[in-house]
């Protein structure tokens, strides 16, 4: 799912497109292809694969709160500032952020090709607001992993829906608004020290950094200790903030990144394998094929064309 994309995935416009809730209407300098939609009380939310045909420069003050989460990394090396804010500067976009309503947002970036859901939150949501200058600032790199794996739930479900996928798509929706809302309150208070009973968001991004490492995966017992909790304790705590194992994210971390390298075609699958922390190639192919469906080569060669 969370794949690079390939310029030719992108067709021309043809009658009967979706228009996309955030984009508007598809035009030949943006061009995207919406994979679904879903309207829930309490926000829209959208899979889409976009193509920045050229660099952009825009200035935009949507009518809705947002939250976007590119799922194979953000194109274009974009950088964004909140213009009305005092004391907010110029910065870089990460691959998840979120912009207020009715609050002026001046961004730029390269061309490039980027696949993204997004919630767009209904007006007199609890996320609508005044925001301060370091709040904003974290909204414009959001690395909380609580809020980063229900994102990855919310796309999961609109491209692959189940039993009661709209209560599922809802109920994601109130939860999101929920550790965003907790998550920019942190940052507003300069907050980064977990109590007894829970993670702080940047201890959860301490986490990725050390996940995201080349090489051997580190232990349980060096991650805890970054976070200044004992094994039992950090698995416990880690649990409750992100529902799920440390295994379990820490392996589809490894799979998001190994699909991103493999689409960039640079480095040898051999070599994307001990990067992403597989003792061999056989055993990365074995879990790529597992998660994906398909073998690391196939996925490689799909990109190609």
């Amino acid at each position: 799912m969370n794949r690079a994309l390939a310029p030719s995935a992108l067709p021309p416009p043809a009658a009967g497109r979706r228009p996309s809730w955030l984009l508007g209407e598809w035009r030949e300098d943006l061009r995207f292809d919406v994979r679904a939609q879903m309207r829930t009380p309490y926000a829209g939310v959208e899979l889409h694969d976009i193509h920045y045909v050229s660099p952009r420069e825009v200035d935009t003050k949507p009518s809705h709160g947002f939250l976007d989460f590119a799922l194979n990394h953000r194109a274009g090396q974009p950088r964004a500032r909140f213009p009305d804010v005092r004391g907010h500067h110029t910065r870089a976009m990460g691959d998840l952020i979120f912009v207020p309503a009715h609050t002026r947002l001046h961004s730029s970036w390269a061309g490039g090709l980027q696949r993204s859901v997004c919630v767009l939150f209904e007006r007199n949501h609890r996320l609508e607001r005044d925001w301060t200058a370091s709040e904003l600032d974290a909204a414009l790199d959001l690395r909380g992993g609580a809020l980063r794996a229900a994102m990855r739930r919310l796309a999961q479900e609109l491209e692959h829906p189940g039993f009661e996928s709209a209560l599922m798509v809802e109920t994601l929706c109130i939860q999101v608004s929920i550790i965003l809302r907790r998550e920019l309150d942190s940052a507003g208070t300069g907050a980064d020290v977990p109590d007894r009973g829970r993670l702080s968001p940047t201890h959860l991004a301490r986490v990725e950094a050390m996940l995201d490492c080349d090489g051997p995966a580190p232990t349980l017992a060096a991650i805890a200790s970054q976070c200044g909790l004992s094994p039992r304790h950090f698995c416990r705590l880690f649990r409750a903030a992100t529902g799920t194992t440390l295994t379990e994210f820490a392996g589809a971390r490894r799979i998001e990144r190994a699909t991103h390298l493999l689409a960039e075609g640079r480095l040898p699958i051999k070599q994307i394998a001990w990067a992403c922390g597989f003792a061999t190639p056989a055993a990365f192919s074995a879990a790529f094929r597992r998660a994906t469906g398909q073998q690391p080569s196939a996925c490689r060669l799909g990109r190609a064309h």
